[in-house]
């Protein structure tokens, strides 16, 4: 159950359709509409009301409802009576009158248009949920309506209709035509009493009186606030409205309804070393102890300012272990008494469990460190789905429907996996000489490629990105020899020789910014790239030489992204660092102490 301060507490049924700490951000601007527009109980609507017998007594004087006792002590004690009069005392019977929501309307009709974008959208949806309160105390009708759509009048306000108006937002201005339609809709309901316009411009409608708000955005620089002016009947009020931070502003703007498990982390936390690119490659996930997994967007160069994390959080008992973000979405995989469950996927629930179909299960190793790559599509047909490769070497499917969550096995032995321009692309081990690549594996054809191999491989392999030709996937092949790789694309295939402390790490078509230097072959060559841990060395390797690209002393996790080639490295310190090979330097330095404001 949400606690919320005790002036918030008239809008609990409303506020509880949001997150927590939405709910406080959006009930301040509540709170502060219900000072701007007085007491609840203060305002009235005027409406129709029906008799309905009596309901008490009352000592306001209303002689045709005097009570018989009363008449009585007017012919037996006429001083008495005269007496009780004149000090007030006579009583009198209380008139019960009943009120129906189709004789007590209220209506409210705002503007989404672009002299709205932004902060005003704040306080629109703010005085959905002040009037929509407001009728409820005095046992009115609600509805409320966006003056781009004619018509449409919602009847009521839940976590559906508020997404419908967060999405309601149009680059057009109110049409003429708009407002005469809105004006024949209104007219139409001869129950509606009390009609509210949030617009920059008043509609004049024949039959009803109008109460006009306007919101205007001050942009003053370095404060953060709105000015309000309230027209209700022949009185004019104007104010002015704090604003809540800028973080939080864009999360109820966008979509007031995210988890409160996916938020920015305002907080320092302890880094565990493990990292994982998502995002395709523009974002990096790093695992923090105390909180979850920590997203971060990698910058474009070293000069562009570090962006700020947000987190997931797992909920009790919770190993994550896949995890990807698309747009401002956090998706996770995690696991729990050897079932899995799903986070935040669009079409499913907050936390979904996820059941196999057919007889192939799911296996993850929960005791390996690290988080395991996830792939999130939208498809024609489905509202998401995702790969994953587990820990057996299995690709599933994993579709998201209304109702429950299938992981359906898609291949076996898949070596290696890449997202791309092409979309997902997989390579598998046929035998110990041939190699089977799918390309666009997640579309309704996939294409399949055989590749032969000259020598026997032991398994190990990595998908690359050609820059240069988008339609094409370059491989690193290890071959049965421990200490020799063999590239697939590029302008030639090669054999290389690697020591036995090196470890590769991915594969590139080289890029111009390395044609010139170090020993490596040039234009158009698929490149290794190696680590070596002895030296703290990461470098190019190609047939004829390599090309040094980091020394750092202390690297205890590499990885490679094949598609923006980025290098990300943690360091035993628990410092992380992301390496850009286009750019030629360090990109992104994140530290276990950093604390993101």
């Amino acid at each position: 159950m949400m606690q919320l301060p005790r002036a918030l507490r008239p809008w609990a049924q409303e506020l509880s359709l949001f997150p927590e700490d939405v709910a406080l951000s959006l009930g301040g601007l509540v709170h502060k509409l219900s000072l701007l527009f007085g007491r609840l109980d203060s305002m009235v609507l005027q409406g129709l009301a029906e008799p309905d017998g009596y309901s008490g007594l009352q000592s306001k004087p209303v002689y045709e409802r005097l009570l018989l006792s009363e008449w009585l002590l007017a012919e037996e004690l006429p001083e008495e009576f005269d007496r009780r009069a004149v000090m007030g005392e006579h009583l009198f019977l209380k008139r019960h009158t009943k009120h129906s929501d189709e004789s007590r309307f209220s209506v409210i009709l705002l503007d989404c248009g672009p002299l709205f974008v932004g902060a005003p959208r704040l306080l629109q949806l703010a005085l959905i949920i002040f009037l929509q309160r407001r009728a409820l105390q005095k046992k009115v009708g609600f509805r409320w309506g966006v003056l781009q759509q004619p018509g449409i009048l919602h009847e009521e306000v839940s976590q559906k209709t508020l997404s419908l108006f967060i999405k309601s937002r149009s680059s057009l201005c109110v049409s003429p035509e708009s407002s005469q339609q809105w004006c024949d809709t209104l007219n139409s309901h001869s129950t509606i009493r009390e009609f509210w316009l949030v617009a920059a411009q008043v509609i004049q409608c024949d039959d009803l009186q109008v109460n006009h708000i306007n919101i205007e955005d001050e942009l003053i620089p370095g404060e953060r606030r709105l000015s309000l002016t309230l027209q209700y009947g022949n009185h004019v009020r104007n104010s002015t409205i704090e604003l809540p931070d800028d973080a939080m502003c864009a999360r109820i703007i966008r979509d007031p309804f995210y988890s409160t498990q996916n938020y920015r982390q305002q907080a320092a936390f302890q880094l565990s070393g493990s990292i994982i690119f998502c995002g395709t490659g523009r974002k990096i996930a790093v695992s923090a102890l105390n909180v979850g997994a920590a997203v971060y967007p990698v910058p474009n160069s070293a000069s562009a300012k570090t962006g700020i994390a947000r987190v997931f959080a797992a909920p009790p008992q919770h190993e994550i272990v896949a995890v990807q973000t698309q747009k401002r979405r956090i998706f996770v995989i995690s696991e729990s008494h050897g079932q899995f469950y799903c986070h935040n996927f669009p079409g499913a629930n907050q936390q979904c469990m996820i059941r196999t179909h057919g007889e192939t299960n799911m296996y993850v190793d929960v005791r390996r460190s690290g988080y395991r790559p996830l792939f999130v599509f939208s498809l024609p047909g489905y509202s998401h789905c995702a790969f994953f490769l587990d820990d057996a070497l299995q690709l599933f499917k994993i579709n998201f429907g209304e109702e429950e969550v299938k992981a359906i096995p898609v291949d076996d032995s898949v070596s290696a996996v890449m997202v791309s321009a092409l979309g997902l692309s997989y390579v598998k081990v046929e035998s110990q000489d041939e190699l089977l690549l799918v390309k666009r594996a997640n579309s309704y054809r996939p294409e399949k490629e055989t590749i032969g191999l000259e020598e026997t491989t032991s398994g190990q392999v990595f998908l690359g990105c050609d820059h240069h030709q988008k339609d094409n996937v370059i491989l690193a092949v290890e071959n049965g020899e421990k200490s020799h790789w063999h590239t697939v694309g590029g302008s030639r295939e090669q054999r290389i020789e690697v020591s036995p402390n090196v470890r590769v790490v991915g594969v590139v078509r080289l890029p111009p910014e390395h044609w010139s230097k170090g020993g490596l072959s040039g234009s158009g060559q698929v490149v290794l790239v190696a680590f070596d841990a002895i030296d703290g060395r990461v470098f190019l390797l190609d047939q004829r030489g390599e090309n040094d690209l980091i020394r750092e002393e202390g690297i205890a996790e590499i990885l490679f992204d094949p598609v923006y080639v980025y290098i990300a490295y943690t360091l035993v310190s628990g410092e992380v660092k992301v390496f850009s090979l286009l750019r030629n330097e360090v990109v992104l330095i994140i530290n276990s102490d950093q604390t993101n404001d």
